[in-house]
C-alpha cells in the first residue's frame, strides 16, 4: 500500500482490491481491513449521488460506516462473512476490548475512534437509559416529551427545546427536524462535548458507566 496516498490522488480501488485476495486466515484478513480503514485518507466521499461522511467535526471518526462502504464494494465474497461478522463484534462498543485497534490504528484515527463511541453511540445509550429509567415508576409514568425533558434537565441542565435552542445558536443553524443520520449524530457529538464541559466529573463518570452497564447488558441479550 503507497503511504503517501492523500485525498488529492486517493485510488479507492487499489486499497479495496488488496481486500479482493485470498487470505491464510481471517485474523489476517480483518487485520488488513483494519489498516486499511486507518489509512483511508478522505473524510467524505460520494458514491452512487449518496455522501457518505466518516468525520464529525474533524474530531469523531465513524469508521463502522466506512467499513460497510468498504465490504459493499468488494468482489471477493468468501471475505465478506468474516468482515460483516468482525464489524458486530464488540469492538464497537465502549468498555469492550480495543487492543486490535490501538495496534492497527495510527494513534489520531485511534483517538477519533473512541470519540465517536463515546460522544455518539454512548451518548445515545445514555439518553435512552435514563429515559427508560424515567418511566420505571408505573404510578408515575411520565408522558413521553415529559420524560425526555426530565433526562435532558438530568443531564445537561435544560429541557429538550431549551437545549436544541443552544445548539442552533452555537451551530447558527434552524433545526426542526434531523434531516439525516449524520446530522443527528453531529448533535449527539456536540450534547456529550458540552455535558463533559458542564457536569461534575462524579456525575460524568456515574452516567458514563450506567449507559455502558446498560449496553453490554443489551449485547449479551
Amino acid at each position: 500500500m503507497n503511504l503517501e496516498d492523500t485525498s488529492v490522488n486517493f485510488s479507492p480501488k487499489k486499497y479495496i482490491n488488496q481486500l479482493n485476495q485470498k487470505f491464510n486466515s481471517d485474523e489476517l484478513l480483518i487485520d488488513t481491513f483494519l489498516k486499511i480503514i486507518g489509512k483511508w485518507p478522505v473524510k467524505t466521499e460520494i458514491i452512487n449521488n449518496i455522501e457518505y461522511k466518516y468525520w464529525i467535526d474533524d474530531e469523531a471518526f465513524n469508521w463502522h460506516l466506512l467499513a460497510t462502504r468498504i465490504i459493499f464494494s468488494l468482489n471477493e465474497e468468501t471475505n465478506k462473512k468474516p468482515l460483516n461478522a468482525f464489524l458486530h463484534s464488540t469492538y464497537l462498543l465502549p468498555g469492550s476490548d480495543q487492543r486490535k485497534i490501538i495496534n492497527l490504528f495510527p494513534p489520531d484515527k485511534y483517538r477519533a475512534h473512541l470519540n465517536f463511541i463515546y460522544g455518539v453511540v454512548l451518548e445515545e445509550v445514555i439518553i435512552c437509559f435514563n429515559e427508560m429509567e424515567k418511566n420505571k415508576d408505573i404510578i408515575n409514568q411520565f408522558h413521553a416529551s415529559d420524560a425526555i425533558n426530565a433526562v435532558y434537565l438530568d443531564l445537561y441542565g435544560y429541557n429538550f427545546s431549551e437545549f436544541k435552542r443552544i445548539y442552533e445558536f452555537e451551530k447558527k443553524i434552524k433545526l426542526d427536524k434531523f434531516d439525516s443520520l449524520y446530522s443527528y449524530y453531529e448533535f449527539l457529538y456536540w450534547s456529550w462535548k458540552y455535558r463533559i464541559k458542564k457536569s461534575t466529573p462524579e456525575k460524568i463518570a456515574y452516567d458514563s458507566q450506567s449507559g455502558i452497564n446498560f449496553l453490554i447488558n443489551m449485547s449479551r441479550k
